[in-house]
């Protein structure tokens, strides 16, 4: 969630994290639909979520001394596994979201009509970003301002026309 947000990242970018993607800048965002890649710097949230991710994974894949292979290269080394210790489908991290915000409204975190998805998370992070349209468009990946337009919600604050 934190990193879908912070990144920002579509749900399957989500689950293709992995350890080669963390750089001392900051996280290499891979981007899917012909978006460009991104460098998003490291900030506190960040950091944590990703160092949340890494004992979580490995105790996944060392439970019951079952000794899972774990992959070589680092790339291969997804930060999101299903219990099985494989990597997270896409579909999968999208089920867990429903129940975890179905849980949310049951036990009043969130109200139903506040009901967001993942992939809501990638547009309130592009409408987040500090900066100008640009730094927008450059934190989502997005080939064109015309896209960005549909991420970013933020109200414009305009000045007034000058009077003669």
């Amino acid at each position: 969630m934190v990193l879908a947000y912070s990144e920002p990242l579509r749900g399957i970018e989500a689950c293709t994290l992995a350890d080669a993607r963390q750089l001392h800048e900051g996280v290499h965002d891979q981007r899917r639909k012909g978006s460009r890649d991104s460098v998003t710097e490291w900030e506190d949230a960040t950091t944590a979520a990703w160092d949340e991710l890494i004992p979580s994974r490995s105790a996944i894949w060392n439970h019951d001394g079952r000794n899972f292979a774990v992959p070589f290269r680092p790339e291969h080394r997804v930060l999101l596994v299903e219990q099985t210790g494989n990597p997270m489908a896409e579909s999968s991290l999208e089920s867990s979201w429903q129940r975890l915000i179905t849980m949310a409204m049951h036990e009043g975190v969130i109200e139903k009509q506040d009901r967001f998805s993942l992939h809501g998370l990638k547009h309130r992070g592009v409408t987040d970003t500090v900066g100008n349209r640009s730094d927008k468009q450059d934190a989502a990946g997005h080939q064109s301002a015309i896209t960005t337009g549909r991420y970013g919600h933020a109200l414009p604050v305009v000045k007034p026309p000058r009077r003669r």
